[in-house]
């Protein structure tokens, strides 16, 4: 199979930092193992039944070195479970709070780091399997001799195996625990909603509101992970050879690619702060820019 992809508040906060983070993270690693708008991103091969995988780098790693291109491609890849786990322990620690007292900051940052663990192991794993042009391209010419890999324009690499501890380490991690935290989520979600919903009646008209856009909101984030299920069902799929299609191919990272910004852009669009702070810039700089067009016009006038 060839793939060609183209192209509270304290807590609220901190769960809106963790997202942007992941957003960048993500972002900062497809422009170095991708390429940049309006060329071929890169190829990813998957050989149905087989044990081999073959990427072909169409990006700007491709001019600083096959280290950059691998350990770019493994950051790339451990930022989406991350993602996943990272909004479990969002709907958990709402949870939580509607019953205990919140937790202090030291705490929170230690069940980050906890939660971020597992994806951490994979970014340092992954990338020293990826093998070089000399070795993979016997692979690719004796599994896909008609697209000519030996002279693609790009840098050629990939995993001649994936028995290893490494390649099933990653796999398991990207495809296995999705379907779980699905589950998990949409529990956690119908209890949080339940108990918002039962103190709505107490609230002022002002609070209300505020527990209306965080109800949009939880709705709105607890089907992001169906984004990222697709991509796992349309991976496995054609890696064991149960169906091929090159809309298929795409979507394994065409529906995975824009899930990190997804969940930040809730906030944004339903948290009032959030939204009114990015009002007050615009605002400023629709303010600033009108006061320079002023400028150059007394300036003319002058």
């Amino acid at each position: 199979m060839f793939i060609d992809v183209p192209l509270n508040f304290t807590t609220s906060f901190t769960a809106f930092v963790c997202y942007s983070m992941i957003t960048i993270k993500i972002w900062s690693s497809k422009k170095m193992v991708l390429p940049t708008a309006g060329n071929k991103e890169y190829a990813f091969i998957i050989t149905p039944f087989d044990v081999t995988l073959i990427y072909v780098f169409h990006g700007l790693c491709r001019y600083t070195g096959s280290a950059t291109c691998k350990i770019g491609l493994s950051l790339f890849y451990h930022c989406f479970p991350h993602n996943v786990w990272s909004l479990l322990l969002s709907f958990s620690y709402r949870y939580y709070v509607l019953h205990h007292r919140q937790t202090s900051r030291r705490v929170l940052v230690l069940i980050i780091l906890i939660i971020y663990m597992p994806s951490f192991i994979q970014a340092m794993i992954y990338w020293p399997t990826v093998v070089n042009r000399e070795i993979i391209l016997p692979y690719a010419d004796r599994y896909f001799p008609q697209y000519n890999l030996s002279h693609a324009d790009g840098l050629l690499a990939g995993i001649p195996t994936i028995k290893d501890f490494a390649s099933i380490y990653v796999i398991l991690h990207l495809c296995g625990p999705i379907f779980p935290i699905y589950v998990a989520i949409f529990v956690l979600r119908h209890e949080v909603m339940n108990n918002l919903l039962r103190k709505t009646e107490m609230l002022s008209n002002d609070l209300k509101s505020y527990h209306s856009q965080i109800l949009k909101c939880l709705t709105i984030q607890a089907a992001i992970p169906m984004i990222f299920v697709i991509g796992v069902i349309s991976y496995l799929s054609a890696q064991l050879g149960i169906f091929t299609h090159p809309i298929l191919e795409y979507s394994i990272f065409a529906c995975t690619l824009p899930m990190p910004m997804f969940s930040p852009f809730t906030y944004l669009l339903y948290i009032r702060p959030y939204r009114m702070f990015c009002l007050r810039l615009l605002k400023r700089n629709d303010v600033e820019n009108s006061q320079a067009e002023r400028s150059k016009q007394v300036f003319r006038l002058g």
